[in-house]
């Protein structure tokens, strides 16, 4: 199991760690940390705004995740999204939030874009 996003993902990984062997998984921690699935120049955190992780700019994220799942080959791939896509940031050179329609159509379709990967995901050459 590949799981991907961001730190969230990273420390549920690292949570899972223990508990992997008593069910025959194991899991690769391919979380980055500052990065959700959307891309973007900036966040808002507490009124302050602060520039996003450089893996997070011009779609640099998806092929990370991409080269993952080549190098693995794993049988399945989490995603684990949520912390940066409701945050306040930047999206097409303005400032908006989750609340916005357009913002989160975006979302959605980034999110369900990435299930598209399933058909690369567990095909192991034989």
């Amino acid at each position: 199991m590949l799981i991907v996003g961001d730190s969230i993902a990273f420390t549920l990984d690292l949570g899972l760690g223990e508990y992997q062997g008593a069910y025959g998984v194991e899991a690769v921690n391919a979380g980055i940390l500052g990065c959700g699935i959307t891309n973007g120049a900036q966040f808002r955190q507490l009124g302050v705004d602060y520039p996003m992780a450089p893996q997070c700019a011009n779609n640099l994220w998806p092929r990370i995740w991409l080269t993952d799942i080549a190098k693995e080959k794993p049988n399945v791939v989490m995603i684990l999204a949520g912390r940066w896509e409701v945050a306040d940031r930047t999206y097409e050179g303005k400032w908006t939030s989750i609340e916005n329609p357009t913002y989160a159509a975006y979302v959605r379709h980034q999110l369900e874009s990435r299930s598209a990967w399933r058909a690369r995901v567990g095909r192991r050459s034989s």
